[in-house]
């Protein structure tokens, strides 16, 4: 529950999320690294400038991602949240740009349980604008499955570094004979 008793709503803090390079930031990293070793070795200062320049734009990456955190709202609809074995139902995620700012490069996937995962990207996301996926799911065998948590990440536009954004609410379908 949130500090004056009320549940919180769909919109999330992004304070205690981890803002970490991606693989392409990690191979940069450890390339300019290298540079570093063999100029130690080799002393030649072309050696030291490309590798600092490496770890500086991984580290530049880093940066830009913490300081331009987006602030996104997650929701997600289903079409018929009870369906009977082999139907199809329709699920909607929508993600709201709450910033006055654009949200670069993002990249959402919705899960639901034994049945498959979306994923879908946006190039940029505009300023209080609103990005929204739909995919059709085929209900069997008959049960309760859940869908969600919605997962993401926001990059630089390199794709360097990554910051998590807060996930949707799990929801279920039911599925009946």
């Amino acid at each position: 529950r949130a500090p004056s008793g009320k549940h919180p709503g769909p919109r999330h803090s992004l304070t205690h999320r981890h803002l970490m390079p991606t693989s392409r930031g990690w191979a940069l990293l450890g390339a300019g690294s290298a540079f570093g070793i063999l100029w130690w070795i080799f002393g030649d200062p072309e050696l030291l400038l490309v590798g600092a320049f490496l770890v500086f734009a991984a580290l530049a990456a880093v940066v830009y991602v913490r300081y331009n955190r987006p602030d996104l709202a997650v929701s997600r609809r289903i079409g018929a949240p009870a369906v009977h074995d082999g139907e199809q139902t329709m699920v909607t995620l929508v993600v709201h740009n709450l910033a006055n700012r654009h949200v670069p490069h993002l990249r959402m996937s919705d899960s639901v349980e034994k049945l498959g995962v979306a994923s879908f990207e946006v190039a940029s996301l505009s300023p209080r604008d609103r990005a929204t996926a739909s995919y059709l799911v085929t209900c069997s065998p008959r049960g309760v499955y859940r869908v969600g948590p919605a997962l993401g990440q926001v990059m630089d536009p390199l794709a360097l570094a990554e910051l998590p954004i807060p996930s949707s609410a799990v929801d279920r379908i039911i599925v009946y004979p």
